[in-house]
């Protein structure tokens, strides 16, 4: 993509959180324009988690890839930006297996692997990429000794649909990986290569060597990273970045010569960008994020295999029932105290008997809000969904405080972590 093509600005219309068509400012091209011109659509998601144990979403963004596959006026591409796998409330029973089993319907072309990807550990990484049927990409994780991908997965993928020839690599960054996981990859024997370079460098590899047409580029790094490498990308080789991470609504955009999206999380948005090629180059671009509604029919065989997983466990017993309603939101549980953080931490400080209990914001999964009613199995397992154990010690008051210091984050921060707590009320107070 040439930094001097004028790709103007899309008058984007956004009601009730969907983005409602766009078009090109006149003088950009479209399929129609000139001899041969193409016009490639890729599908994206990221991000599934939760709702890979749950029959709602899931299969209706199932239904809506194939309905809108059916509507291409081109070639089509289905990618995913990470985070499928896990976490969530069928991992007792299925691990990876329930996502990958839904996704192996999907048929995407490929996926990123994400920090969640690595829940059940490093090794079992081959396990999932055994068990799909489509290509896990990390092309900035590499095997320290070869400099290859490493076990089970592949640094690039070139798919050729529809006389048009597309180059997929798959990132990572330090954060959005390394700093959220338990597994030590350097001891591991895995480099994690700056993904500002690797990934320019191999977009333009593609190009040049491979004579693909268009490169995507899977980021798992959040939005910011991924404005950073389509900043990075000086010769702009790399034509669109999907996004997973940090699970933001990002209708696509056009940002320093790459198209730039991420369709929030949970099957909740399905990104579409609309590529046109024309003489073996990108040359103008449409997109979209859209909404997955209860009006979409749900994909027969995604209902089967996820309601047969969870006939394995009691997901829809009630457990509980509350009068007030339960915030387990991100925008709530990252930035503030919350009742549900609250319930959470007196469990844990009426179990061992503590005077003040702490959990990470983070490990709070669901970002929904359960209640006024009844709260069943199948919810607790979806807001806390990893296999945590309760650990109790004494501190003082001042290694307390010296906790709360390193952790959290004041209430008008964009990023980072609260604490849900119980005992002793932190509002207000100054860090």
């Amino acid at each position: 993509m040439s930094r001097d093509r004028d790709y103007g600005r899309r008058d984007v219309l956004r009601a009730g959180g969907i983005v409602l068509g766009g078009s090109l400012v006149s003088g950009s091209a479209t399929a129609a324009d000139g001899d041969g011109a193409t016009t490639l659509t890729v599908l994206s998601y990221n991000d599934i988690q939760t709702a890979a144990a749950e029959d709602k979403k899931f299969p209706r963004l199932v239904t809506l890839i194939e309905q809108r596959r059916a509507a291409a006026d081109g070639p089509v591409v289905v990618v995913g930006g990470g985070d499928e796998v896990g976490p969530h409330a069928l991992s007792p029973v299925s691990q990876w297996r329930a996502p990958v089993d839904v996704l192996n319907e999907v048929e995407p072309d490929a996926d990123v692997i994400g920090n969640h990807e690595f829940d059940y550990g490093l090794d079992p990484i081959s396990d999932v990429t055994a068990d799909s049927e489509f290509p896990w990409l990390a092309t900035n994780l590499v095997d320290s000794e070869t400099g290859e991908a490493f076990d089970g997965t592949e640094s690039v993928r070139i798919v050729e649909r529809g006389g048009v020839k597309v180059g997929l690599i798959g990132l990572v960054d330090e954060g959005a990986t390394f700093g959220k996981t338990n597994i030590k990859f350097n001891e591991e024997g895995l480099t994690l290569e700056e993904y500002t370079e690797t990934g320019p460098a191999e977009a333009k590899r593609l190009k040049e060597d491979e004579g693909v047409d268009a490169v995507v580029a899977l980021a798992h790094t959040g939005i910011g990273d991924a404005e950073a490498l389509a900043e990075a990308d000086a010769d702009d080789d790399i034509d669109a970045i999907v996004v997973g991470d940090d699970e933001q609504f990002y209708p696509p955009e056009e940002v320093d010569g790459s198209i730039v999206s991420e369709a929030r999380a949970r099957a909740r948005y399905l990104s579409e960008i609309e590529l046109t090629i024309d003489g073996g180059e990108v040359t103008a671009f449409d997109g979209e994020l859209i909404e997955v509604t209860d009006d979409i029919e749900k994909d027969p065989t995604a209902s089967d295999i996820i309601n047969e997983y969870r006939g394995e466990v009691s997901l829809d017993s009630v457990i509980v029932e509350t009068e007030t309603p339960l915030d387990a939101t991100f925008g709530s549980n990252y930035h503030r105290e919350t009742n549900y953080g609250n319930v959470v931490t007196d469990a844990m400080r009426e179990r061992v008997d503590a005077d003040v209990a702490i959990t990470n914001a983070g490990g709070i999964r669901s970002d929904s809000v359960y209640g006024p009613g009844e709260i069943t199995g199948g919810d607790i397992f979806n807001t806390l969904p990893f296999p945590n154990t309760v650990v109790s010690l004494e501190l003082t008051g001042e290694e307390l405080v010296e906790t709360l210091e390193s952790q959290v984050v004041t209430l008008e921060s964009d990023t980072g972590q609260n604490f849900g707590r119980s005992s002793v009320d932190w509002r207000n107070q100054e860090y």
